[in-house]
């Protein structure tokens, strides 16, 4: 893992802290248990990062993460074109629900939910394994 001599405060430990807090809050919203789930994943986040060398080199190292972002479209578009259109549905959905009733429903509020699940893993998961490949 390299580390570079970017200036930014931002590393990828502080991103995935944020993620994981955004877990909890948003997961909070629906139902306890996607509130705990967000907990844990910033205790483990936490504790690989005390225990792991390679995943400590990750997490301290400057976040490039639009750069993933552009790479990994390059390589494998299809992903990303099936998941803005997943993303497109669930907002129509959403705002189908908020049309018809002048609210929106525990359902869309989950469904989003899952799709942001979906996205945070899809993304940080390759960017963990590919980091080293990034330019």
């Amino acid at each position: 893992m390299k580390i570079t001599n970017n200036t930014s405060p931002i590393t990828n430990g502080i991103v995935m802290m944020a993620v994981a807090a955004g877990f909890a809050f948003i997961g909070g919203l629906l139902t306890d248990w996607l509130f705990y789930i967000g907990l844990v994943l910033g205790i483990l986040f936490v504790v690989l990062w005390a225990l792991s060398y390679k995943f400590n080199l990750f997490m301290e190292s400057k976040v490039k993460l639009f750069t993933y972002i552009k790479f990994d479209f390059k390589n494998e578009p299809i992903h990303y074109i099936g998941l803005l259109c997943v993303w497109g549905i669930v907002l129509f959905w959403g705002y189908q629900d908020f049309l018809d009733g002048r609210q929106v429903g525990t359902d869309v509020l989950l469904g989003l939910f899952s799709v942001y699940l979906v996205s945070c893993v899809m993304v940080f998961w390759g960017y963990f394994k590919d980091y080293d490949r990034l330019p």
